[in-house]
């Protein structure tokens, strides 16, 4: 595996921790930030990651619509949770 510096100028993604088994408690404070992110940056689109350290969620908010990947994550999936992480800094590389 190799690692790669990239400069992000502006958010690109929002992550809220919240108390173990509460998962669905973090789903305002993060619709939050990252709507924020959106009008604050003039952005496209945003993710968004809510976790209790255990369980993970992943959101994106684009043209203010958000989409929610259903297949969650756990943290006995490492390579699962690091993939979408890694995807999303993808998403925002510069060309």
């Amino acid at each position: 595996m190799s690692l790669h510096a990239y400069k992000f100028v502006t958010p690109i993604i929002s992550v809220v921790e919240v108390k173990p088994s509460k998962i669905g408690k973090g789903i305002g404070q993060c619709l939050a930030e990252m709507y924020a992110t959106l009008k604050q940056f003039d952005q496209r689109k945003v993710y968004g990651i809510i976790t209790d350290g255990v369980e993970w969620e992943f959101y994106l908010l684009e043209n203010e619509v958000l989409t929610v990947d259903k297949t969650g994550g756990y943290i006995r999936d490492v390579s699962g949770i690091i993939d979408r992480i890694g995807y999303i800094a993808k998403q925002f590389q510069p060309t």
